[in-house]
């Protein structure tokens, strides 16, 4: 899961299954009308004593009718899927974790052999390779690659900040200060006894810039909405400015933010920042604007390289192929950070598709409509794998045999095995307007599993983070499932789901602590089921793009 944009958490109780309370309702409302259509029969004497045969018999037929269109409607509205419910329940059974766990043992074992990681590089490219070699071997489906181009920004030395004049005060990095990730340059910067240019009006407008030239930039922060960090950094690049200062407007206590000083969707062409870009703390921000006498030393050491990588993709035919196909992509992202091997973050998903995919084949399901079974790089880097998958659809291409309008809704497994985590549904009703009946459809088949099952689950909103957003923003529904990153647990969903409160989901989010120690057996072997519960049932309806589209 990337760390920029991470989700905020909204702890709810369990949602009602939709289509079950519907048909309930419906049963009781027609039981009162077939049997107030059966007393008014009585009363008007149709069939009288010279006939109670008939009578009878009427009664009975319209009792028949009536309770036929109740039971038929009801097992559409309870109808989770064309797919008998006795084979979905033979599917969970052959999913086994322990097939799970192969495949994130060999991931944890490629990690060990390339510097403890599997980011984007070789470490990455051996997971791929071993994943394609899988798929070629057993799957259904033929795995192909979409390669594409990334900036991969190193912060290759600490940076410093000081202030001079009016008061000396050497600052300090990780606390009163950070880089931002993609602000700096390549090599070394030096900015020594810089002025300081508060910005003057809105930040994503250029005039706002005027006297920034040969100073350092200040810029509240947050930022109004629909303005980026990247567009306003560019505006003070372009202005001739040393450097950038993002400066927090209130205190906040835990680590400072570092969003990406970068374009959100970057292609390879796309400008990177020339110039330092740190992110400040409220008191920091105050002292640096504190007076016009105070002068600013400057200092970071940070590279950019170029890399080539790649999604993994691997379609599974429906019983229906044409250009009409309809197409569930089922994404998880492969790649992991650079500071570990991501054994929960995400070889936890990518293992539960693999497994997903692999056992489904060998127990005879057949998908209805195709599935794209897709393993995204550079999620680390900001959603760069599926944001170039949905951008290259959108510019007529076709991967793997998939076009744009094949497409009719999008699942995501980021983070099912956290140690200290809870079952989470992406909520439906987060999504962007004219999605929100599509995904909270999605949601409904991850809700009937848990409820079944008698477990207990929370809603958390689609808001960014994860390899749905690039979906969503191009207009398709979307949702999926996890466990959490470094939310801290509250008491109450201590209360409900065991574990620690007061405590990170992962306390090894983002961290080279994220080993197979770090995966949740148990919660894996949940979420994993889940996971292809609901694949299987979205899956096996012919007509899902309605379904998606329709529902209300």
């Amino acid at each position: 899961m990337s760390a920029e944009s991470t989700p905020l958490i909204q702890p709810s109780r369990p949602a009602p299954n939709r289509p079950l309370n519907a048909a309930r309702d419906l049963l009781r409302r027609n039981h009162s009308l077939f049997s107030g259509v059966t007393s008014q029969l009585e009363r008007s004497g149709l069939g009288a004593e010279d006939s109670p045969r008939r009578n009878r018999c009427s009664q009975l037929t319209l009792s028949v009718m009536g309770i036929s269109v109740v039971v038929l409607i009801a097992f559409y509205l309870l109808r989770p899927t064309n797919e008998p419910f006795a084979k979905r329940k033979m599917y969970d059974r052959a999913l086994d974790v322990e097939d799970i766990f192969d495949h994130l043992r060999a991931f944890s074992s490629l990690a060990s052999k390339h510097n403890g990681t599997r980011a984007v590089g070789p470490g990455y490219n051996a997971s791929a390779d071993y994943l394609i070699g899988r798929l070629g071997s057993y799957a259904p489906c033929k795995p192909t690659t979409q390669t594409f181009t990334v900036p991969i920004w190193t912060q290759d030395n600490p940076a410093s900040l000081s202030t001079h004049g009016l008061v000396d005060v050497i600052l300090q990095e990780g606390r009163d200060f950070t880089q931002l990730r993609y602000g700096g340059g390549n090599g070394l910067v030096n900015v020594q006894g810089a002025r300081v240019s508060p910005v003057h009006g809105h930040p994503c407008h250029l005039s706002s810039y005027n006297g920034s030239r040969d100073s350092l930039t200040l810029i509240p922060y947050p930022l109004p909405a629909n303005c980026s960090v990247w567009e306003a950094a560019h505006h003070a690049e372009t202005s001739k400015a040393s450097g950038i200062i993002f400066h927090l407007t209130k205190p906040r206590s835990g680590r400072l933010p570092n969003p990406r000083a970068r374009l959100t969707q970057w292609r390879q062409g796309d400008p990177l920042l020339g110039i330092p870009a740190l992110m400040t703390s409220h008191s920091t921000g105050q002292l640096l604007a504190s007076g016009s006498l105070l002068r600013i030393n400057l200092s970071t050491s940070s590279s950019y390289t170029l890399a080539t990588t790649s999604n993994v993709l691997c379609l599974w035919p429906g019983k229906k192929s044409s250009s009409d196909a309809q197409v569930l992509v089922v994404g998880s992202h492969l790649d992991s950070v650079p500071a570990g091997p991501g054994l929960v973050d995400n070889a936890s998903g990518a293992s539960s598709t693999l497994s997903i995919l692999l056992s489904l084949h060998r127990s005879g399901f057949q998908p209805s409509s195709s599935l794209l079974f897709a393993w995204w790089g550079a999620e680390e880097l900001g959603l760069l794998g599926s944001r170039a998958f949905v951008h290259a659809l959108s510019q007529g291409e076709s991967l793997a045999g998939v076009s744009r309008n094949n497409i009719v809704g999008a699942l995501n497994f980021d983070m099912l095995a956290s140690p200290n985590g809870i079952p989470l549904i992406h909520n439906g009703e987060s999504a962007p307007a004219g999605l929100t009946t599509g995904s909270r459809v999605i949601q409904e088949e991850f809700e009937m599993y848990f409820e079944q099952a008698n477990i207990p689950y929370e809603l958390e909103p689609m808001w960014g983070g994860s390899d749905f957003l690039p979906f969503l923003l191009d207009g398709i529904p979307a949702g999926g499932i996890l466990t959490g990153a470094g939310e801290v647990k509250s008491p109450e969903e201590r209360r409900e789901h065991g574990g620690l409160a007061r405590t990170p989901r992962d306390p090894c989010y983002h961290r080279d602590c994220d080993t197979l120690d770090n995966v949740n057996r148990p919660l894996l072997d949940l979420t994993s089921h889940a996971a292809q519960w609901a694949i299987v049932g979205l899956a096996a309806q012919p007509g899902l793009r309605d379904r998606l589209e329709m529902a209300g």
